[in-house]
């Protein structure tokens, strides 16, 4: 059957009429148009979304599908997807399904091309999204779907089978560990004849054991991940788009007086004496995250309430660095709530426009001072990262601050990649604060993950496709 509207003739959209698709995302559209099941896998802030929303478009304007569902996390749901519909398809229509429930149901059944709801969301909607028959599912940041065992994964896994086709994707499929490409595999596509039916199965070919709770991946494991993700597209950033290096800087910073008494006391005592009370470590890992906070300047006690310890070198350092920062904008990223309200409630003494993210903060006002950080008055966002760090665009910024640091790879990666994307035009620099011990070690651990999955995605890095047919 001849198209109504022949690929050569297809306009690629976009928001400035002046700008033209780069090569590779060209090529990740013909891919998808080309495979009903894929993996698109480019690397961080190299463009997945409109590659993506390219080829949904492209088969609308065929009358090839009607509907597509979009799931993602929470802080992307307006903030990309709802902007890059908005801005880049105007002739197109989408709705957020987010709220209340029955707004949720009207965003479901709404005549509209683009239904966006958030990865959680598909669990509570199951028989609504079943219901709807969406032609395509687009799923953004597959790895959270890394678990076979989730009520997320279990729910995603139906509402897919009922779709024509599944685009997953993700820049870092395995940051911790092979046994993670598994249920992203079987959710995408599970009929890869590579695809060990039991997840058992998988895990004894991927992993051997240790001890009784410790496993290391077997050698060759990243070839049969490679095998079970497919097909699948992948083009690393630094290859396919013109953006300025990055620099890693781990800055020390001296603890106050304070600060080192309290760490010194839960260091040898796993605990640390307080006006009121205590505040204890049940174990060496609660341990070590007590010991960052302590670092950070703001630690719990046991009943959850909030004791903050002068941490004034680290935050006259964070201003410094605002100072020097040429753009006038600083994203700061800093692990624990307390800390991210604290340090936002420094720069609005110092004077500075600014705010902050976490949690509790809602969706539709994410989205708003997202927008105002890129394109207002807003100097400086202060961020607790599992609640920005995938798919958001901070690149009115060329430098971010860790202020305190979490010990998983990929938020670490996926935060980073906020300003290390298409659009950012300066050389960035991401400076990581350390000043004890545990620190360290978390600097250690976010190393050494990376390194992991490095030999995986080097796997993936040509986007030409084997024969996978074969054995």
């Amino acid at each position: 059957m001849s198209l109504l509207v022949p690929f050569d003739q297809y306009a690629w959209p976009m928001k400035n009429k002046e700008h033209r698709p780069y090569s590779h995302q060209k090529e990740t559209t013909v891919f998808v148009l080309r495979n009903k099941r894929a993996f698109i896998l480019n690397d961080l802030g190299t463009g997945k979304t409109l590659s993506a929303l390219w080829a949904a478009d492209f088969l609308m304007l065929n009358s090839k599908i009607k509907k597509v569902l979009i799931s993602s996390p929470l802080s992307t749901l307006k903030s990309v997807w709802g902007n890059e519909i908005f801005f880049n398809f105007m002739h197109r229509k989408c709705a957020v399904a987010h709220g209340r429930r029955d707004e949720r149901e009207y965003a479901i059944r709404s005549k509209v091309d683009f239904v966006i709801i958030n990865h959680d969301g598909l669990i509570t909607m199951e028989q609504e999204l079943i219901r709807e028959k969406f032609d395509v599912m687009i799923i953004d940041e597959l790895t959270y779907f890394k678990n076979h065992k989730t009520e997320r994964y279990k729910s995603a896994k139906k509402i897919a089978d009922k779709c024509k086709a599944v685009w997953g994707m993700t820049a870092e499929p395995t940051p911790n560990s092979p046994i993670e490409a598994y249920a992203q595999a079987k959710l995408v596509n599970d009929s890869n004849p590579f695809l060990p039916p039991l997840f058992t199965k998988y895990r004894d070919m991927v992993e051997e054991k240790i001890t009784t709770h410790m496993s290391m991946p077997r050698l060759g494991a990243e070839k049969l991940v490679h095998k079970i993700l497919q097909p699948s597209i992948r083009f690393e950033r630094d290859k396919c788009v013109d953006i300025p290096a990055c620099q890693y800087i781990d800055l020390e910073i001296p603890m106050t007086e304070g600060q080192r008494k309290a760490y010194e006391q839960m260091r040898k005592q796993l605990v640390i004496e307080y006006e009121n009370g205590l505040i204890t470590a049940a174990n060496a890992a609660v341990k070590a995250m007590k010991l960052a906070q302590v670092a950070a300047g703001w630690v719990k006690d046991d009943e959850g309430n909030v004791h903050e310890l002068d941490s004034s070198i680290r935050l006259d350092e964070l201003f410094s660095i605002y100072e020097n920062t040429h753009r006038g904008k600083l994203v700061v990223f800093t692990a624990f709530r307390a800390a991210v309200e604290g340090v936002n409630a420094y720069f609005k003494n110092k004077g500075l426009v600014t705010d902050f993210i976490h949690g509790n903060v809602s969706a539709n006002k994410r989205a708003a001072l997202i927008n105002d950080f890129q394109n207002g008055n807003l100097n400086t966002l202060v961020i607790q990262p599992q609640s920005t760090s995938h798919g958001v665009t901070l690149t009115a910024a060329d430098t971010v601050v860790w202020h305190s640091l979490l010990p998983s790879g990929e938020v670490f990666n996926q935060a980073n990649g906020r300003i290390t994307r298409i659009g950012q035009t300066h050389k960035q620099t991401i400076i990581c604060m350390v000043g004890c011990q545990a620190e360290r070690r978390i600097r250690t651990i976010l190393n050494n993950k990376g390194s992991m999955s490095k030999g995986t995605l080097e796997l993936f890095a040509d986007p030409r496709q084997e024969d996978f047919t074969a054995s």
